[in-house]
């Protein structure tokens, strides 16, 4: 059988090992929570560079599309003109056919 001071010895010594143990783990989640913070800032300046990321890549979008319109129109324009001095080739040979005409 176990004698009052010895139980009251281990008693004494289950209760400085809880506290230590709450001090380790009072620590662990100390550092656990400057962790997280650091985690949440790191994420918060990732978050905006992706949100600046996001606009300059809307903008080329635009700027590609902006570009894919002219160069269309610049054909189109290329190919009007063409057409143009076509007709107008044709026309002046008309003209110059019916002129020389008796």
């Amino acid at each position: 059988m176990i004698e009052g001071p010895q139980r009251a010895g281990d008693a004494a010594e289950a209760r400085i090992a809880a506290e230590r143990a709450r001090g380790v783990t009072d620590r662990a989640l100390a550092a656990l929570g400057e962790h997280e913070r650091a985690a949440a800032e790191v994420a918060g300046r990732l978050a905006g560079r992706a949100t600046a990321e996001n606009e300059r890549r809307a903008a080329l979008d635009g700027a590609r599309e902006a570009l894919t319109t002219l160069r269309l129109r610049d054909g189109r324009l290329a190919a009007d003109l063409e057409g143009v001095g076509r007709d107008r080739d044709r026309a002046a040979a008309e003209l110059a056919s019916r002129l020389s005409r008796p």
